[in-house]
């Protein structure tokens, strides 16, 4: 069998091959710090073949990675400006034979994504329904999955319509899961 990871060549991995240099045993990865640079990792893995197997094989890719999009729920009529994902495990190890991930504990970053279009901004009208996502598909954060540590929050910087105030609004992620292969 053979192994194929897409995209080709992503910024911040690493393959690391087994003992016999035949197939990778392990990705390791570093994620980028913005959004537009960090890659929806996938893999597939054939099955062996036997002989001289010289016909198309299906490759079924699965997603290693967690999609993280933030929707807006009840906030005031304003602003957004940014939205930063503090204290975050940003390095990890991929185990290919276990299917699963390791974070590094040691090593964390953080990760924001700033809004752009008139005034740089993202507007709220105080009305929204459906709870909207706010950061396109070109601000999805690609994460390594993980159980977010003690100090991780997310952040995000309002400005309010009447008064004119911008805040930094907070929320603790402590605790919460992001999974592989899921937004």
């Amino acid at each position: 069998g053979f192994m194929a990871i897409s995209p080709y060549n992503p910024q911040g991995l690493a393959v690391n091959m087994d003992v016999d240099n035949a197939m990778p045993a392990t990705l390791d990865y570093t994620v980028p710090s913005a959004p537009v640079d960090q890659s929806d990792l996938m893999l597939a893995i054939t099955p062996d073949y036997e002989g001289d197997y010289h016909q198309t094989v299906p490759l079924t890719f699965k997603h290693l990675c967690s999609a993280v999009n933030v929707k807006v729920g009840t906030i005031p009529q304003g602003s957004i400006k940014a939205i930063t994902f503090k204290n975050i495990y940003n390095k990890g190890t991929y185990t290919i034979a276990n299917d699963a991930w390791s974070v590094n504990n040691a090593s964390k970053d953080n990760f924001s994504v700033d809004f752009v279009g008139a005034q740089n901004e993202y507007p709220t009208y105080g009305t929204e329904t459906g709870n909207p996502q706010i950061n396109d598909a070109s601000a999805t954060f690609m994460m390594i999955p993980q159980t977010l540590p003690d100090d991780a929050e997310m952040i995000v910087s309002f400005t309010h319509t009447i008064s004119g105030v911008t805040e930094e609004l907070s929320c603790s992620f402590s605790g919460i899961e992001w999974a592989k292969a899921t937004t």
